[in-house]
């Protein structure tokens, strides 16, 4: 499948070329983001880092064709995420390169503009079975009327939201719908997914491929100053099953268009433990460019992870800037 995905992407890369030669003038944007965390323990292990920075790029080449760039250094890894080219006719766009992995609603980005500090434990809770990766493939999304669906072909090294690395080889597909300010979706992957594994006998690490399958289902609804969004996810490996459902709120303060307030009630069940966990907080724009968050989340654990999941009651702090050109 690899060999088939990367000619399709060469072919389309020539038709991106082909259709940017006839544009009269590419029109190229893009932005820096910077992410700096602080995390106050009850238990005195307090941290504090610059925990991202992202730098994205997209050029226009025309009405129909346009090239998306991005790339993260977290976590002390540095990787392309997005490199991708987008085909537009009619009702049916392509996108070929290195993309998201077509599950959910859920941007990853909207961590940052939102106000929630951390990832929902649904998506990221699963470890190295988590659903926000970006890895080559080919996707197709028809925009029918009501009805918009994508399916994608995925095979090669991803890359996921805590900085970690699989080679993961998968189809997805996911449909969604409207009904006024509510959108409803249903997500679908199956494929392999290999991880390091450690032979104690032979004391060195190996690739285990192993089969994932997830399912998912999601709702988002958005109306003047409130915005709700949730999911729910089944995952299904090697012959154990894991679940996880969140529900994340927002809402602008009327008349106070710098404050919004934030909250995510969610549970994850995980190799037969069951973990929920309460985020409360708010954000504020400082100044153009410029946004800060405070989250106060309490779990039923006592782990010490660092910005999501199992960690007692923790205060999570954010100062985000963003450069746009």
């Amino acid at each position: 499948m690899r060999r088939l995905i990367s000619i399709f992407v060469l072919a389309l890369v020539g038709l991106s070329i082909a259709n940017g030669a006839l544009a009269d003038s590419p029109k190229v944007s893009g932005q820096l983001e910077i992410d700096a965390r602080a995390a106050l323990d009850p238990n005195g292990k307090d941290s504090a880092k610059l925990y991202a920075e992202t730098l994205s790029g997209r050029v226009q080449l025309n009405d129909t064709c346009e090239v998306d760039l991005e790339a993260v250094n977290k976590y002390g890894t540095a990787a392309v995420t997005r490199a991708s080219v987008d085909l537009q006719r009619d009702r049916v766009s392509v996108d070929a390169g290195i993309m998201p992995l077509p599950f959910g609603i859920y941007n990853s980005q909207e961590t940052y503009t939102s106000g929630l500090i951390g990832y929902p434990l649904a998506r990221s809770g699963f470890g190295a079975y988590a659903v926000g990766w970006t890895l080559p493939g080919v996707s197709a999304t028809a925009n029918l009327p009501k009805v918009q669906i994508t399916a994608g072909a995925m095979d090669g090294r991803a890359y996921g939201d805590w900085g970690n690395s699989s080679k993961i080889s998968t189809g997805a597909v996911r449909a969604q719908t409207y009904f006024g300010d509510l959108i409803v979706g249903a997500s679908y992957r199956d494929g392999s997914q290999s991880t390091q594994q450690y032979n104690s006998y032979y004391g060195t690490f190996y690739d285990a491929r192993q089969r994932v399958a997830m399912t998912g289902v999601d709702a988002r609804y958005s109306r003047s100053h409130l915005v709700l969004r949730g999911e729910y996810i089944h995952q299904h490996i090697v012959g154990e099953t894991c679940d996880g459902a969140y529900l994340d709120a927002y809402y602008r303060l009327p008349g106070v268009e710098t404050v919004t307030l934030v909250g995510r009630i969610e549970c994850l069940t995980e190799d037969g433990e069951f973990h929920r966990q309460l985020v409360v907080g708010a954000r504020y724009t400082i100044a153009r460019g410029w946004s800060g968050a405070f989250n106060v989340r309490m779990s039923n654990e006592k782990g010490d992870y660092d910005w999501s999941g199992f960690g007692g009651q923790r205060v999570l702090l954010q100062l985000y800037h963003v450069i746009g050109y």
